[in-house]
């Protein structure tokens, strides 16, 4: 971003800068050399991520920059707007110069000759005509692939070297896709696989994998393809992120049919490193934090109780009267679930034991520590206002943590457990 006074402008800008050899492994601040510099036209969907490939090329994703109405996602002569690029940043012999344009450095780097769009003559998607063809000279070939709307991180395969993206949806999907060289992403005709447009647009790639906003899941963030020994299962996987909190685990099938498993929590997750020490899995947050994933077996433990009754946690279960010892408690900001009526007990394993406040640090508990969250639905009935819909349980074991939901019979007076499912 840069300013002098006035409204402060932002611009994508890709530089290069040099690490001098001996010193601290710091880049020096004045070796920067600037591939290309293009102002942003809005506030959302500037840069993304950038990666070598396993040929050497630089791959970079970039957003719509906010400009989904006026298709610049499918366009080759609009700017480096909504796909991936791939640049020669040693300008190998054979390649050629990048076209002018966009605040381009034709020194900086080369087009590789075996980019998709490379010598094309025109550019359609179905029977729509998308470029202007009237310049050559301004089309933008460094595209690898078109159609994306924010994609967000990539993540190579080591040992396929095949290229894996995720994709902000709108409003209504997040997706996963597999980059193919030339291909289109659809967006802004399609988000995921629904169409956004009349008529329908054919040729567009569809995702390998997509979920809706009903799932609680809002904006998919991180990606990494785990390859290796250091997570037992997880090799030839590729792990994403959500931004309300969910991790999830892919194993590619055939596209549109991969196994998807949610193993982890953690909200506000950016992006997904490798430790180079020990190859193990590193997660930015928003909240300006590193995390590291850990492998924690699973250890079957004592069963849940089948019905909510048998607990002990109420004495009178109708009117969720708590036993002695589970204590009410309320939080500042609740999350809005769809009107429901929440209330919170927690309860400590015995009369010495404590929870530990700490200000900028996760707080600890004492292993047997309960929670329990009970929902309501405000219904009216002669004899109540409130209609129970289900309670949720956590204990602290001595390593994570543990959790059932119960869920409540059409007439309030029973409730039984969820099963896994």
């Amino acid at each position: 971003r840069e300013g002098s006074g006035g409204p402060t402008a932002s611009f994508n800008r890709l530089s290069r800068f040099t690490v001098p050899p001996g010193g601290d492994g710091l880049p020096d601040p004045d070796s920067e050399v600037v591939l290309f510099h293009q102002p942003d036209p809005g506030p959302n969907h500037n840069g993304g991520c950038l990666a070598f490939g396993p040929e050497g090329y630089l791959y970079v994703s970039v957003g719509d920059g906010s400009l989904s109405d006026d298709r610049v996602t499918q366009r080759l002569d609009a700017g480096f707007f909504g796909g991936i690029l791939r640049l020669d940043v040693d300008r190998r012999p054979g390649n050629r110069p990048p076209n002018p344009g966009f605040g381009v450095n034709p020194e900086a780097y080369a087009i590789p000759a075996d980019n998709p769009f490379v010598g094309i003559s025109r550019h359609t998607v179905g029977d729509r005509m998308v470029c202007d063809w009237s310049n050559p000279s301004a089309l933008r070939t460094e595209f690898f692939a078109l159609g994306l709307r924010n994609p967000w991180q990539f993540s190579f395969d080591p040992l396929t070297g095949e290229l894996w993206c995720n994709d902000v949806g709108f409003g209504s999907r997040e997706e996963i896709n597999r980059i193919r060289r030339g291909a289109n992403y659809g967006w802004p005709w399609w988000e995921g696989t629904m169409a956004t447009t009349e008529p329908e647009v054919d040729g567009m790639a569809l995702p390998d994998f997509e979920y809706t906003h009903f799932s609680g899941r809002k904006a998919i963030t991180a990606s990494h393809f785990q390859r290796g020994t250091r997570y037992p299962g997880l090799d030839g996987t590729y792990l994403f992120a959500d931004w309300s909190g969910d991790i999830g685990v892919l194993r590619p099938g055939e596209p549109g049919e991969p196994e998807v498993e949610w193993i982890a929590s953690l909200p506000g997750v950016i992006a997904f490193g490798s430790d180079p020490r020990d190859g193990s899995l590193l997660l930015t947050s928003g909240a300006g934090r590193i995390h590291r994933l850990v492998h924690r077996p699973v250890t079957t433990g004592q069963p849940w109780p089948a019905r909510l009754s048998e607990a002990g946690l109420f004495s009178d279960l109708r009117a969720l009267t708590p036993r002695p010892g589970l204590v009410p408690y309320h939080i500042n900001a609740p999350f809005w679930s769809d009107h429901a009526i929440k209330r919170r007990w927690f309860a400590l394993p015995g009369d010495d034991s404590v929870m530990v406040f700490r200000r900028y640090e996760p707080w600890t508990f004492p292993e047997g520590t309960v929670w329990v969250k009970h929902f309501d639905r405000p219904y009216f009935r002669p004899d109540t206002m409130l209609f129970p819909l289900e309670p949720r349980v956590l204990v602290q074991p001595a390593a994570g943590v543990s959790g059932a939901t119960y869920r409540w019979n059409d007439a309030g007076s029973a409730a039984a457990l969820v099963p896994p499912e």
